[in-house]
């Protein structure tokens, strides 16, 4: 069964021309569903569109091809950059000795696989004066609402509500409403006697 190269796999085969057998494809030619197995591994064909160029090279935490920086589980599932012409002679020195490597290009394969190392991973990030500005705003706001609430809206006496006769009235209102009459206030008045249980 010949099948045509649909756009996506055409621009991986054209961005990657070391793994291509250049026996078995030309740009425009049609190919077979086995040919695309060997040249397109099925991770990197499922997940072509999110990962681009770039190389599965583990499970990573859940499976899903993704990247990202952490000193729990340092090891993510495909490199940080894609592999360019700039990098691409790195690719065949890593397969080898790493002592014919230099400083510099060992640096630049380890830039080439992750974006941070742990020093940048757990350096302090400057995070917590965002937080504490955010903090200390909130009780500012409250406290300038607070006193908006007490001069205009309240004032700075209190309700009728709070003197001892109107406390008395709702005391007498909840006792013959018979509010909490098995274990709360009404329970402690005998209404025969109409005065407080001993």
């Amino acid at each position: 069964m010949a099948l045509r190269m649909s756009g996506l796999l055409r621009s991986w085969v054209a961005r990657n021309p070391n793994v291509i057998n250049s026996m078995l494809i030309a740009r425009n030619k049609s190919i077979t569903a086995a040919d695309i197995d060997q040249i397109v591994p099925e991770v990197q064909r499922k997940n072509f569109p999110a990962v681009g160029n770039r190389e599965i090279v583990g499970f990573g935490k859940n499976g899903r091809p993704q990247y990202f920086d952490d000193d729990l589980l340092p090891f993510p599932s495909i490199r940080f950059k894609e592999y360019t012409s700039e990098n691409i002679h790195l690719k065949d020195k890593e397969m080898g000795s790493w002592k014919d490597l230099s400083i510099d290009e060992v640096k630049e394969l380890y830039r080439v696989s992750f974006c941070q190392t742990f020093a940048e991973i757990d350096a302090p990030t400057g995070r917590w004066k965002i937080i504490v500005t955010w903090l200390l705003s909130m009780i500012a706001m409250t406290f300038w609402i607070h006193i908006f609430i007490k001069k205009y809206v309240t004032g700075d006496e209190l309700a009728k509500t709070f003197d001892k006769e109107h406390k008395q009235v709702e005391l007498y209102r909840k006792i013959h409403a018979r509010t909490g009459h098995i274990d709360g206030i009404s329970s402690r008045w005998d209404f025969d006697k109409k005065q407080w249980k001993e």
